[in-house]
């Protein structure tokens, strides 16, 4: 990853794409990187990596700069960004309000995401199981659509 920023989160609009969408505002080019969720972080663990990890935390979204430095919680990539594509406040006190609206951000997409996503996986796997269970015990195959619907 040699000479560019390089942008690691999941594949899905969640903590790394306010950095994506930044690199865009700021028209500068990245190297966009969506791994599938979970296991798509894996190769790129302390565990595998040791210290050329680039995941801090072992968590994503991370950001790498062209000279190598690597950046780890959305609020820090977005700053870091931030400042280094010159759409960073020049004051402290804008620089901290930049960092609480951020801070923010996380906050409000934490609170719509989260409630939307886990009922959807909750329906999913028991809609799974459904199928599954009707497949074995019934011998169907398939539910008619209106059936498994909540």
């Amino acid at each position: 990853m040699a000479g560019g920023w390089r942008l690691l989160y999941f594949s899905a609009p969640t903590r790394g794409e306010q950095v994506r969408l930044l690199f865009h505002a700021a028209s500068t080019p990245f190297e966009d990187v969506r791994l599938d969720f979970p296991k798509g972080i894996t190769p790129f663990k302390h565990s595998v990596l040791g210290q050329g990890s680039p995941l801090m935390f072992d968590q994503l979204p991370a950001v790498t700069s062209p000279d190598g430095t690597h950046v780890a919680q959305v609020a820090a990539c977005m700053q870091f960004v931030g400042r280094s594509v010159g759409f960073a406040p020049e004051s402290p006190a804008q620089d901290a309000r930049a960092m609480a609206l951020t801070l923010y951000s996380e906050e409000i997409r934490d609170s719509v995401f989260y409630k939307l996503l886990i009922p959807a996986v909750i329906c999913g796997l028991l809609r799974k199981k459904i199928l599954t269970s009707a497949s074995r015990i019934i011998g169907f195959h398939t539910i008619i659509a209106a059936d498994s619907e909540w």
